[in-house]
């Protein structure tokens, strides 16, 4: 009698067990027929932003041939002026702007990284006060800008400039 009970107890268990598993089998393959929707809806709008950015610029060249290309020589008449001094995020760009961008008004001078300004070596501290540069032995001056007040390194001639700017600013 008991090895019946326990017959029906294993089998009830070995039942549950195996119902268990093909549930856990069909999640899976839920789960990679889902994954599988998805990648294929991202390729697809992949290709429908691919489109897009051609048939953006097939417009632009038709409307505009000039705009996506730059002129071989800019119109002397064109002169864009900067009013604010240019951040140096905005300054690394600008040999890549074309010539006619003209920045006005005081420009950064100076390094904010702990570059040597003239060797441009990478230096083990950033100094503090005027030092020589350990790799190129020339001296780095440390100033402060009068239009964003950020300590800089610079070169004799740029903390001369520094000077300058300061000189003016303070002139009334």
């Amino acid at each position: 009698m008991g090895n019946i009970w326990l017959d029906l107890i294993f089998g009830v268990l070995e039942g549950a067990a195996r119902s268990h598993a093909a549930r856990q089998k069909e999640e899976q393959k839920r789960l990679r027929q889902t994954y599988r929707e998805a990648e294929r809806a991202a390729r697809n709008a992949q290709r429908i932003l691919d489109k897009e950015i051609v048939s953006a610029r097939r417009q632009i060249a038709r409307s505009q041939p000039h705009a996506l290309s730059p002129p071989a020589r800019p119109p002397s008449t064109t002169v864009i002026e900067l009013d604010r001094p240019t951040p140096s995020s905005v300054r690394e760009f600008l040999p890549l702007l074309p010539t006619w961008i003209v920045p006005r008004g005081p420009q950064p001078i100076g390094r904010l990284d702990d570059v040597c300004p003239y060797c441009e070596t990478a230096l083990p501290k950033r100094p503090g006060r005027k030092s020589a540069c350990p790799s190129c032995k020339q001296p780095i001056f440390v100033r402060t800008r009068p239009f964003d007040r950020q300590r800089v390194l610079l070169t004799k001639a740029q903390a001369d400039a520094v000077e300058a700017q300061w000189a003016e600013r303070r002139r009334p």
